[in-house]
């Protein structure tokens, strides 16, 4: 994108995004923002509205997950079902949710073979959930989990309270966040 600008190309976000999934299926999400939804690799990507949720806890145990292992855990326990997936849901009353009702809806069809396989982590998620009596998800294949909050002082709260009891590294991060681009500063002239 920075190239694209600087070269003064004018390329479209989806021509951007195209090319990028070439390196790797999680590029072409940064050419969409800030908020969006993924399919296929990783490579399918539909801008969606920035949710009403706006504060995330992340908790980073110190844990490695390879995303190899966990497909491979994935598919030798039969998971994965094409009719789990045929309907997307409503992306936009989903971005209208609070916190609390988006939680329960969020699925992550990986979190059984990464808990087979890491059963510690499964478990610090229980005990992460029945801490904050909220619900607790494993981002992508782990190791991450995470939360969600309607604001920053009970994201921050709920973060240090983590940190304190579990002794895990936890942060609390605001979701979505509209960052200024400054990628032309200083090159108008030039």
């Amino acid at each position: 994108m920075g190239l694209d600008r600087l070269w003064r190309m004018g390329r479209a976000a989806d021509d951007l995004s195209a090319f990028a999934a070439r390196f790797g299926s999680d590029l072409p999400f940064f050419f969409h923002g800030p908020s969006s939804v993924c399919r296929g690799r990783g490579e399918i990507v539909m801008p969606v509205p920035r949710p009403s949720a706006r504060w995330a806890v992340l908790v980073l145990p110190n844990l490695a997950m390879p995303t190899a292992d966990i497909y491979r855990r994935f598919d030798t326990m039969g998971l994965g079902r094409e009719c789990d997936i045929a309907e997307a849901p409503d992306w936009l009353a989903w971005a209208k949710l609070a916190s609390e009702d988006l939680l329960p809806r969020l699925v992550n069809d990986l979190e059984p073979p990464a808990f087979d396989l890491a059963p510690q982590l499964g478990a610090l998620r229980a005990r992460i959930e029945e801490m904050l009596g909220r619900a607790v998800r494993m981002s992508g294949s782990g190791s991450s989990l995470f939360t969600l909050f309607d604001a920053e002082p009970a994201a921050k709260e709920a973060a240090a309270h983590i940190e304190r009891d579990t002794c895990e590294r936890a942060l609390a991060v605001e979701v979505c966040p509209i960052f200024g681009d400054d990628l032309n500063e200083g090159f108008e002239d030039r």
